[in-house]
């Protein structure tokens, strides 16, 4: 599945990503230059874990919402 990144969600971890042989940088020679990320095979070994993660937030989401929700009272209470 291919998927874009947001240019200012990319460009903190691209770098190291890039640098821990996750992704692999590639200009675009066009007008205007862009650069294209690609996953590179050991990039391509995340997708379990990450599948995993994403079952695991899908089950819990209504616990996690919750307490995001008690979370974001306590720190309006604190700031009254």
């Amino acid at each position: 599945m291919a998927g874009r990144i947001d240019d200012d969600r990319n460009t903190g971890s691209r770098g190291s990503d890039e640098r821990n042989g996750i992704v692999k940088r590639v200009l675009i020679d066009s007008r205007p230059i862009a650069v294209e990320c690609q996953m590179t095979p050991l990039g391509k070994t995340l997708r379990e874990p990450v599948d995993v993660l994403l079952a695991w937030t899908h089950q819990h989401m209504s616990q996690i919402e919750a307490a995001r929700d008690a979370y974001d009272d306590q720190a309006t209470d604190a700031e009254a």
